[in-house]
């Protein structure tokens, strides 16, 4: 019973991801998005972009990576990439925060569960192997496409925002054209808003 008791507390924990809203810094999407319902699409574009491009990966544990990638901030909440990319918190000090999460989260669960959702989390967060690699480009994609979904009439930090996922899809590049279709059609947001969308954006 100890046990269960425990598992339904892991539960009640990352339930909180509902109530942990995305893009903070962004005026137009602002409480619009929470962790939860990015991470349930980011899973299922796992899933069916893995089998839409016959990706020679593990598709179950790049699944189990998506469902877990986000967990910590059922606890710290999120931080905005933006505040990093000005300087306002530190990439040190924010996984220094989600880390210390991933051990609270962890008390909650058996050896052998707690063991796992770590080790998928650390693949996430090091890249350790394809499928990390695989979702992590996937998620920087998923954050353009909710943002050519939602955004209105301004586009907050345009040098941030079209260039950030270079260097994930870089790092997995069999995600290249699909990327490539995001900025063709984020070029067109840029434009709509009197933007000026650089050459340089269109380089991955």
């Amino acid at each position: 019973m100890e046990n269960i008791e425990k598992l339904l507390e892991f539960f009640r924990i990352v339930t909180n991801l509902n109530n942990v809203f995305r893009y903070s810094e962004y005026p137009d999407l602002k409480n619009t998005q929470n962790t939860a319902s990015h991470s349930w699409r980011l899973t299922l574009m796992t899933f069916t972009v893995a089998k839409e491009l016959k990706l020679d990966i593990d598709v179950e544990k790049a699944i189990k990576i998506a469902i877990v990638h986000d967990i910590a901030e059922s606890i710290t909440g999120d931080i905005d990439h933006s505040k990093i990319y000005t300087n306002q918190i530190s990439e040190d000090e924010k996984n220094r925060n989600e880390k210390n999460a991933i051990i609270q989260i962890k008390k909650n669960l058996s050896k052998e569960l707690a063991d796992e959702i770590e080790g998928l989390w650390l693949d996430y967060e090091y890249k350790r192997n394809e499928e990390a690699k695989f979702v992590s480009a996937l998620d920087k994609i998923e954050a353009l496409l909710y943002i050519l979904e939602k955004s209105g009439k301004d586009i907050n930090l345009p040098d941030m925002t079209a260039t950030y996922a270079d260097k994930a899809v870089t790092n997995y590049p069999k995600l290249k054209p699909l990327l490539k279709s995001i900025k063709s059609n984020l070029r067109i947001l840029f434009e709509k808003n009197d933007t000026i969308w650089k050459k340089e954006y269109d380089l991955v």
